[in-house]
């Protein structure tokens, strides 16, 4: 039988400012300010503007971060 210890042998650094998460961040940040009482897919409005929050926190020009692809 295989063994599931775990060990670590230095100090653990936890990082929350990956690009995924500052995109997520933004996305909530944009959510809060944003009105959107009628949207008729909401699960395809966040994951929509999580994508469009990523490819900003990846340096895309705002055309590219507007086109859906």
């Amino acid at each position: 039988m295989a063994s599931d210890s775990t060990s670590i042998s230095g100090p653990v650094t936890v990082k929350n400012d990956s690009t995924e998460r500052v995109a997520l961040d933004l996305m909530l940040h944009i959510m809060g300010h944003e009105k959107h009482p009628n949207t008729p897919n909401p699960r395809e409005y966040v994951l929509t503007l999580y994508k469009q929050c990523w490819k900003a926190t990846h340096g895309r020009a705002l055309k590219d971060i507007l086109i859906q692809d």
